[in-house]
């Protein structure tokens, strides 16, 4: 009985936040941007990331390919543009997440 009773004590209790109205005065009524176009160079590498969760995806077409990790890149963007020495190990990534 005591462990049935305290099993629906816990629950009421972390269930009580989820009926909480959000603070007055927060919401801004503006969408969230989504940015498709910085990316990471560091360590010889170039690899796009973005705020949903892809990287290494050039899905701002910044450079031209569908791709977006580059090896071997000195700084010099105007070779990937042009495609010459374009070499790609990675074609795409994200965050994975599984429970069992």
């Amino acid at each position: 009985m005591r462990i049935k009773l305290f099993s629906l004590l816990l629950v009421l209790l972390c269930a009580l936040p989820l009926t909480a109205a959000p603070p007055k005065g927060t919401t801004s009524g503006t969408a969230l941007s989504i940015d498709n176009k910085q990316y990471i160079d560091a360590n010889r590498i170039l690899m796009f990331v973005t705020n949903r969760a892809n990287f290494a995806r050039d899905l701002g077409g910044l450079f031209g390919n569908d791709y977006g990790t580059y090896f071997t890149y000195a700084g010099d963007t105007s070779k990937i543009r042009s495609g010459e020495d374009v070499r790609s190990p990675l074609y795409a990534g994200g965050l994975w997440i599984g429970a069992v």
